[in-house]
């Protein structure tokens, strides 16, 4: 009986076209020409060595003829112990009984991936070039999506809606009454804006965008709309108000800001 429902394992050889040399034998659980067709795409997936360059010099060879290798069936198993069993059987018909040179990796028997697959994977993206490559090309896919106006739209929407959530706000409320969080947060901010390249770096950003015409326009726009509004004016009147009496309480600027840091603790509020 077949395992998962009637799923057949075929046994196959592929040979070469022209002369009929017997190249590879395999094993499947799909349509064999599906199989060969899968073959023939991954030729260049196969030069990165995650599966044996030979047997990818060999397609590859068929590939540049012009030609697909011809796949003969030999035998079908119904469970996949007997069809690792059956591709051992013919590799080691082929290699030791007509003495042929397979571009197989392995005797066979391993199932249909070769049995360190993802170990392969997993070294192969740990070299630093592959990691180079990779996060190069992330840059690129992220570059090209946000020079997309409605994606660019659509992510700061999701991040304006994440910011909004009132659990959200209330995490980011309850670290910073946590003094020893508050103090680990400022210390990390001061780490990394005392940089000399993160200022030179939020400085040639502030110059670029405000030497765009467009910008220093809205700029000006939002500074009317907000002295427009009576009770902001107020309040920064006020504000501004209360800074003067304390700077004429506090002699130094150094005591004002003592006092200053010692009434928003006890709100409860961020260090300013």
């Amino acid at each position: 009986m077949a395992d998962g429902g009637g799923i057949i394992w075929t046994i196959y050889l592929l040979r070469d076209a022209d002369d009929l040399t017997i190249g590879y034998v395999g094993q499947t659980r799909k349509d064999p020409m599906h199989r060969l067709r899968s073959h023939m795409a991954h030729i260049k997936w196969s030069k990165g060595r995650l599966t044996s360059l030979a047997k990818a010099r060999w397609f590859s060879a068929l590939r540049d003829k012009g030609v697909l290798p011809r796949l003969t069936v030999l035998e079908r198993c119904g469970t996949a112990t007997e069809a690792n069993g059956a591709e051992k059987r013919w590799i080691r018909w082929a290699r030791k009984g007509l003495r042929l040179r397979l571009v197989n990796s392995t005797v066979g028997g391993q199932g249909v991936y070769p049995f360190d697959f993802g170990a392969r994977i997993s070294q192969g993206w740990k070299k630093p070039e592959a990691k180079a490559r990779k996060a190069a090309a992330s840059r690129m896919q992220m570059q090209r999506q946000w020079a997309n106006p409605e994606f660019k739209e659509a992510m700061r929407a999701k991040l304006r809606a994440a910011w909004q959530r009132p659990e959200r706000i209330e995490k980011n409320k309850a670290a910073w009454r946590d003094p020893a969080k508050r103090e680990t947060r400022v210390a990390k901010q001061k780490q990394t804006t005392s940089t000399p390249a993160y200022r030179a770096k939020q400085r040639a950003r502030s110059a670029a965008w405000a030497a765009t015409p467009e910008n220093r326009a809205k700029v000006s726009d939002q500074v009317r709309a907000r002295w427009a509004d009576p009770e902001y004016r107020a309040r920064v009147t006020a504000s501004l108000r209360e800074a003067g009496e304390a700077r004429r309480t506090f002699p130094t600027r150094a005591a004002w800001k003592k006092a200053y840091r010692a009434n928003r603790k006890a709100q409860g509020l961020p260090r300013a």
